[in-house]
């Protein structure tokens, strides 16, 4: 009965330590500070109406569930090492629309990817260094009131320019290096040398710099440009030159190729008025939550570069040749735009989110996957069953609610984004967006338990 009842106290006492604060790793080191974190989650939720395989289809269930798992160090204060593990456990959309089984399939799946492992040395005050520099994987946000739409800059391709997002996920998770600044508390900046380890051509580098400035703590603006695949490990895979689709002809008359590389430009800005009457009128106004009545906004342009159409082979097979031009600006700028509705602390956030973009084309990366035995080619997909010029606008409803000090929570969301179903047959991948037209969307809500 002792023993039972010392074995009912420590678990007490771990879940008490797990609900009201973190979890401390004593180490051999007296100089290492060692903090466990985790995470585990359950989503649930339904396409209401979306395309899979070229087929309009309704009311699909998903189900997943996540577990994450890291570690963090601090050495002497300067060093900080970061690692962590996420898995996943889901049953993918059973896709149909081909001749193998696989493609049918419905079973259950599981995987797991590095969140982050990462290092990091600080200089100056380590509350808020003046400059750290950081290398590995590590998750990257530089807009911090997006909730769904926009982060722009990591989250999409130039040619072709596509969009990418995720339930809940709303930044990129990095690989390489970043020097970061903060001077006079106002001014933040980030300089990334970046590899690409998500979607081929695998490892080329790109250069990113992104800086905000905080104005009266109440109006905060910042811009960014990244040099994408400024860098090449195998230049004939970045500009391939191997057949009549990967080149155009000017109106000069020369030949010109296409490329995955290019440059993309950012801008965003977050106005918080509470805080500008907080300011004003030297009250707390304590009845508003932390997010409330947020205006925020987003825009960037997917690569200055502009290419014609190669259409020589006047068919309307994808396959055949390249249809779409790549010559107006407009039709490379998304822009995002969110307002944060006052729920007077009953939500943390309750975010209302737009998006117009008037990219003509398919957004999806097919051919830049190189699916088969083909080579990855930097020219978007060819669709005839979709007037993607009339779906330019999408939408997001976010709300979120944490509990017991931010050990539980719950997140929920319904929109019409950049979503794509999943599967594990690589073969029967859907690359292109799932919500095609503008009566397609929809939701997904998660419950959270973290320490």
């Amino acid at each position: 009965m002792n023993n039972l009842r010392s074995a009912l106290s420590i678990i007490a006492i771990m879940l008490v330590s797990l609900t009201y604060g973190g979890v401390a790793v004593v180490a051999r080191d007296s100089s290492v500070s060692l903090t466990m974190n985790g995470a585990g989650w359950m989503e649930m939720g339904q396409f209401v109406k979306f395309y899979n395989k070229g087929v309009e289809r309704q009311h699909q269930w998903i189900g997943r569930s996540f577990l994450d798992l890291g570690m963090d160090a601090s050495i002497d204060e300067r060093i900080r090492i970061g690692v962590g593990l996420e898995g996943k456990m889901w049953l993918n959309i059973p896709k149909g629309g081909g001749t193998g089984q696989a493609l049918y399939l419905h079973r259950l799946n599981s995987t797991f990817i590095v969140d982050r492992a990462y290092g990091s040395y600080l200089w100056g005050d380590t509350g808020a260094p003046f400059l750290s520099v950081s290398f590995g994987r590590f998750p990257y946000k530089y807009n911090p009131e997006v909730r769904n739409l926009g982060e722009y800059l990591f989250r999409s391709g130039t040619y072709p320019a596509y969009l990418i997002n995720n339930f809940d996920l709303p930044y990129a998770r990095l690989t390489g290096f970043k020097i970061s600044s903060n001077l006079f508390e106002k001014l933040h900046q980030d300089l990334l040398l970046t590899f690409e380890t998500d979607i081929p051509p695998y490892y080329d580098a790109s250069l990113s710099y992104i800086a905000d400035y905080n104005i009266c703590k109440f109006l905060d603006i910042g811009a960014g440009v990244e040099f994408a695949r400024l860098f090449s490990v195998d230049e004939s895979q970045t500009t391939p030159k191997v057949s009549y689709r990967d080149k155009y002809v000017t109106t000069s008359g020369d030949t010109g190729y296409y490329t995955f590389r290019g440059t993309k430009l950012m801008t965003r800005f977050c106005l918080s008025p509470i805080d500008f009457f907080r300011t004003l009128l030297n009250a707390p106004l304590d009845f508003f939550g932390k997010e409330d009545c947020k205006i925020y906004a987003e825009a960037a342009v997917l690569g200055l570069e502009s290419y014609p159409k190669n259409d020589s082979g006047n068919s309307t097979i994808s396959t055949h040749n390249n249809i779409w031009g790549y010559d107006s600006l407009l039709n490379k700028i998304p822009r995002a735009f969110g307002f944060n509705i006052p729920t007077f602390k009953l939500l943390d956030v309750l975010s209302l989110e737009f998006e117009y973009y008037r990219c003509p084309y398919a957004n999806n990366y097919y051919n830049e996957l190189g699916v088969g035995p083909g080579q990855s080619l930097p020219i978007p997909d060819f669709s005839t069953y979709i007037d993607y010029t009339a779906d330019n606008w999408k939408w997001s409803v976010y709300a979120k609610k944490m509990f017991a000090h931010n050990h539980f929570g719950i997140i929920a969301q319904f929109a019409r984004d950049h979503i794509r179903t999943e599967t594990i047959v690589d073969e029967g991948a859907e690359i292109e967006e799932a919500l095609r037209t503008n009566a397609q969307w929809w939701w997904a809500a998660k419950i959270l338990a973290q320490f």
